[in-house]
């Protein structure tokens, strides 16, 4: 599993951007109440979509400057 670097900032901010995109993207489908709206304003009102392709960018540039 090189994708997988738990001692890396930029794994870690990919993740985060990831699961908040699943959060968001969840809220959109069926109101969770504050935590999504917290997140959505936390975030700037980034769509969902944005925020997971953000994340899997981030994971994948770490891997590909790892080597």
């Amino acid at each position: 599993m090189e994708y997988i670097k738990p001692r890396s900032l930029t794994f870690w901010a990919g993740t985060f951007s990831v699961l908040a995109g699943l959060v968001i993207g969840l809220h959109e489908a069926r109101p969770i109440g504050w935590p999504g709206e917290l997140l959505g304003i936390w975030t700037g009102g980034v769509g969902s979509y944005v925020l997971i392709t953000n994340g899997l960018g981030l994971i994948g540039i770490r891997r590909a400057l790892g080597r």
